[in-house]
């Protein structure tokens, strides 16, 4: 949230016309599902050639504007983080920037401020995301409410698994944030102390070992376990996926036989709803 009032404070009318035009591209992304659906049930495709183009042209225009603006918005306020970053530095205590230290001073200006960049390419997604989500779902509920609960219970259940793997993943992930930290310590010891490490050779293995490399293999290691974790998140939320699938095709004819004939309607804009869904826990964070 902090990243959006960063941006709202920037340029409120901006941010307003980046997460309008996101929520009407994600709308229409999932009208177009709804066509599809009704046009393949039908059996008269021709009959929605013109909205369907409509509503593409009108997709792909509300999401490229969302994305343009908010890239300029991002830059400029990114530009502006650095320099006032740089700013409270030149005016901070001597005494707290000891505290801190240079390599925390440094992770801060490079690492964090470019993860903050990076994040706000991720709003427009997000907001296409949510409505996309927001409009399939009320979808599925006019299609049949019974099913809808079913689904939704299921989804909901499967995405608090994900989300629970996906909260270990960024706990190794702090902990290879700390490990940067003395990194970059080690880094700033290895070029300030170069000419001191170069006449003690045993000094300088001693560093090598004890402090560099080890620094180095805990952020390996802890990124690896972060990473490995995340893996297991997307390859259990695909599985799930399948389950649900298998459920509406197997299950649910056997307890309702009237809901057989919305089952491909629910499958189309289930598998069109597995993208936005994983993007959507995958960046939020």
């Amino acid at each position: 949230m902090g990243i959006i009032w960063l941006l709202i404070k920037a340029a409120w009318s901006k941010v307003l016309v980046a997460i309008v035009a996101g929520v009407i591209s994600g709308g229409c992304s999932a009208r177009l599902i709804a066509l599809i659906n009704t046009a393949i049930a039908q059996n008269s495709p021709a009959a929605f050639i013109a909205p369907f183009v409509g509503l593409a042209v009108l997709a792909l225009f509300t999401g490229s504007l969302s994305q343009f603006v908010l890239i300029d918005l991002a830059q400029d306020s990114i530009y502006r983080l650095r320099l006032r970053l740089s700013q409270q530095i030149l005016s901070a205590p001597l005494q707290q920037l000891e505290r801190l230290g240079p390599n925390q001073l440094l992770a801060v200006l490079t690492e964090d401020v470019q993860t903050i960049s990076n994040t706000v390419f991720v709003i427009p997604f997000l907001c296409i995301d949510i409505a996309v989500i927001g409009g399939c779902m009320v979808y599925l509920g006019w299609l049949s409410g019974w099913v809808f609960v079913a689904v939704l219970v299921f989804l909901l259940a499967a995405i608090a698994l994900v989300q629970t793997l996906i909260n270990y993943a960024h706990r190794y992930l702090d902990l290879a944030r700390q490990e940067v930290d003395r990194l970059f310590r080690h880094f700033r010891s290895l070029t300030d102390g170069i000419k001191e490490l170069k006449l003690h050779s045993a000094r300088r293995q001693t560093f090598f070992d004890a402090d560099l490399a080890v620094s180095a293999a805990a952020s390996q290691r802890h990124e690896k376990a972060a990473y490995k974790v995340a893996a297991l998140a997307t390859g259990g939320g695909q599985i799930l996926f399948f389950m649900l699938v298998g459920l509406l095709l197997f299950g649910v004819p056997q307890l309702a036989p009237n809901t057989q004939v919305v089952l491909p309607a629910y499958i189309l804009t289930l598998t069109y709803l597995l993208g936005p869904i994983e993007s959507l826990i995958r960046q939020l964070p």
